[in-house]
């Protein structure tokens, strides 16, 4: 089973059709209905802060692909940290709980603020211009925690 967070948002739906495409099982989490519908996708609608909800929906998950964010366009600090932060912090611990294999994160070409250099790879230093960007590279500190404590996570950052 593949838990796609925020499947109902522009990367997360690109990802919930190829895994339907491939014949997966799909549980789709988000705030928003998903405009696709399957008989192998079950959509929970809720909020990654919900610790409860969250525990309980990574029940027989083996994958998780993570995309859920508050996006800049809130211009809310408090609630870019209680998403991308608290949010993603509570998928990693209930990931761990629930002996998840691999867990994807994705983060954000935001963690590297106005780049010295282009094009952006792995060495480029990453120096947030803005809350959202901090969060975001603060989600992937967190990812990297608990790849030490026994999680298989990958981060990935879109362009």
């Amino acid at each position: 089973m593949y838990l796609v967070t925020g499947g109902a948002g522009f990367f997360g739906e690109i990802i919930v059709k190829e895994l339907l495409l491939q014949g997966e099982n799909v549980r789709c989490f988000d705030l928003n209905i998903p405009n696709i519908t399957h008989p192998n996708l079950e959509v929970i609608i809720g909020d990654v802060r919900d610790e409860v909800l969250v525990n309980s929906i990574l029940e027989g998950v083996n994958i998780v692909h993570h995309n859920i964010a508050q996006v800049p366009l809130a211009k809310d600090k408090a609630l870019f940290w209680s998403v991308n932060y608290g949010g993603t912090g509570n998928l990693l611990k209930s990931s761990l709980k629930n002996n998840v294999e691999h867990f994807i994160y994705t983060s954000s070409s935001a963690v590297y603020g106005a780049p010295q250099q282009n094009p952006v790879d792995e060495s480029s230093t990453k120096r947030p211009a803005e809350s959202y960007g901090e969060a975001k590279l603060a989600g992937e500190e967190l990812c990297k925690e608990y790849q030490y404590k026994g999680l298989n996570c990958s981060i990935i950052r879109p362009r």
